[in-house]
């Protein structure tokens, strides 16, 4: 039974790194206007995830969040951030 379990697992982490490796590698939070921003979702893989934050510039809350996914894009370079304000 560990075996077949080690076997499934081996078997779910070669599927994942096959997706990972089709999938574009960004590692950036890009800050895009509301024209681009559909613009590039519409244009992602269709296997890829797209986190997209509508924010202020003068809401401390967005600022920190900015930062954090500054942080989650650097390690997470197969999903796509873009932030939008959110009231152009």
């Amino acid at each position: 039974v560990a075996r077949l379990g080690e076997a499934l697992l081996r078997s779910e982490q070669a599927q994942s790194d096959l997706v990972r490796a089709r999938l574009p590698a960004h590692g950036t939070l890009d800050f895009v206007d509301k024209f681009e921003y559909i613009d590039l979702v519409d244009a992602a893989h269709p296997d890829a995830f797209v986190v997209v934050h509508l924010y202020e510039d003068f809401l401390p809350a967005c600022v920190r969040l900015n930062f954090r996914l500054q942080e989650l894009a650097a390690k997470h370079d197969q999903v796509r951030f873009l932030a939008v304000v959110a009231s152009d």
